[in-house]
């Protein structure tokens, strides 16, 4: 007699949790920044040249916002490391967090957007830190 299979609920992607977050401050009126780490290819006049972006372990994302008035002054920045539930940041992550936060800018890592998912999930982080979250997918 066959048995029923237990069908293990898919991992979510760092891209989907991501995608989520962005989402998220763009809704609260951040402007998103992907922070590209590491070397990547451009086209220049028809040939490919490597160049350097952000250092390694540099944090994926950098949000801003600006003042209410609409002048040029950013009154809030944080950079944020996305991981797959489960996941954790490297230790040069780990470090350029805390450097991050030494300079009195907001550096987190999450690897959820909300719970059960992961061990740090994004929406709980924003509660504890600035209140109600209403979430409509």
């Amino acid at each position: 007699m066959p048995t029923a299979r237990t069908v293990k609920p898919r991992r979510r992607l760092e891209r989907e949790i991501a995608a989520d977050i962005r989402q998220w401050m763009q809704l609260h009126g951040y402007l998103a920044i992907r922070c590209v780490a590491g070397p990547v290819r451009s086209m220049r006049i028809g040939q490919e040249t490597p160049e350097q972006t952000n250092p390694e372990g540099f944090p994926d994302w950098c949000f801003l916002k600006v003042d209410s008035h609409g002048c040029d002054d950013w009154t809030d920045v944080f950079f944020i490391e996305t991981k797959r539930p489960g996941e954790k940041p490297t230790k040069i992550q780990q470090a350029w967090l805390e450097s991050l936060r030494i300079e009195a800018f907001r550096a987190e890592w999450f690897d959820g957007f909300r719970e059960p998912e992961g061990v740090r999930p994004f929406l709980t982080w924003w509660e504890e830190n600035f209140g109600e979250v209403e979430w409509r997918e």
